[in-house]
């Protein structure tokens, strides 16, 4: 019963931010290259475009975001409204001047009090895509047919079992189908984000999405390497069975090594760890089935390396390493994460 007083407080407060926004003439949605950011950005352009706002899209993703905040202070948009992404400190203050509101469902970040500031986290501890919780609102602002929407982002982001969409082995039943989606989106991460969000925008159903991603040239070539690279994954997989542990070792020609985070994941149980070596820093992927908090471990580890950050939910996170230390960290992550399966 508490849970669906909360959910319920989520929700009504999601809307009275949505309702503030259709106040507005010209809104530019930027999201981040994600399943969940792209569906989400899909169904706000939706209610805004109904209530008569003229919306844009742009994407972006770590690593892009200076390139982004030119961009935005050259459009001088009247609002922005960030989805379902966590930007840096140095993005909020390149911005500061600019009428800025986020939408998420992470976990609440102190720093991004600059802005308006709205994540799902601080009504509810459920683990669920923004996409749901956004489609939830949809009905009141007259948009229908957004489930299939809502659905797909909740898939990619592991938190269908929190929400109506789930049913037992629904990720092996269901996951080559949602595949394609997910290939689409890293493999050239905001190029394929962008064109994403385009077919999301211009389809009513998911099987029509489906038709024109796996008919598009760049994801029909994105297959290809997935299906390659997917092998040498597996193949470098350091294996810890006792304390459910897997740690691999990523080298793709995929913008982000997310793809290849999912895909395991889901067929897996216990804790997996993914590294990606980008020359001058090692990308980090940490997800967990296990009853423990990841951004916990991860908080620990930042107060040790000082060259090391990161952060999300409990159970999948991210975090970027600078330095050549990377076997220092996992032995050291191994010890915390000892602690906490304990």
């Amino acid at each position: 019963m508490q849970k669906e007083i909360e959910k319920k407080k989520a929700l009504e407060a999601l809307k009275e931010k949505i309702k503030s926004l259709t106040k507005y003439n010209e809104v530019v949605i930027v999201n981040d290259y994600d399943i969940d950011s792209c569906a989400s950005a899909s169904i706000l352009w939706r209610i805004l475009k109904k209530n008569g706002v003229n919306v844009k899209h742009i994407t972006l993703s770590k690593g892009y975001e200076e390139i982004i905040a030119q961009k935005l202070k050259k459009m001088n948009p009247e609002k922005i409204v960030i989805v379902d992404y966590v930007p840096g400190r140095k993005f909020i203050d390149e911005l500061s001047d600019m009428n800025i509101t986020i939408l998420d469902h992470h976990m609440h970040e102190e720093f991004l009090e600059k802005v308006d500031y709205y994540t799902t986290m601080d009504y509810i501890d459920l683990y669920a895509a923004l996409s749901y919780w956004l489609y939830h609102a949809a009905k009141d602002f007259g948009i229908k047919n957004v489930e299939w929407l809502g659905r797909l982002g909740c898939f990619w982001d592991k938190c269908m079992e929190n929400t109506e969409f789930y049913e037992k082995d629904i990720y092996k039943k269901e996951m080559e189908k949602m595949l394609p989606f997910n290939i689409m989106t890293s493999f050239s991460q905001t190029k394929g984000a962008s064109k994403m969000v385009e077919i999301f925008d211009s389809s009513s159903s998911f099987e029509e999405a489906y038709e024109k991603v796996i008919s598009d040239y760049d994801y029909i070539h994105a297959k290809k390497v997935f299906d390659e690279e997917l092998q040498d994954v597996m193949f470098s997989r350091k294996a810890y069975p006792d304390i459910k542990l897997n740690i691999y070792f990523v080298k793709t020609r995929f913008k982000h090594m997310r793809v290849f985070v999912d895909y395991i994941t889901y067929q897996s149980e216990g804790t997996q760890v993914f590294i990606l070596n980008e020359i001058t820093r090692f990308k980090f992927s940490f997800r967990t089935t296990l009853d423990i908090n990841l951004v916990e471990i991860l908080r620990k580890l930042a107060k040790k390396f000082p060259n090391f950050t990161g952060g999300g939910h409990k159970k999948a996170c991210g975090a970027l390493l600078f330095g050549e230390n990377v076997e220092e960290l996992l032995n050291e992550f191994i010890k915390e994460y000892k602690k906490a399966i304990q």
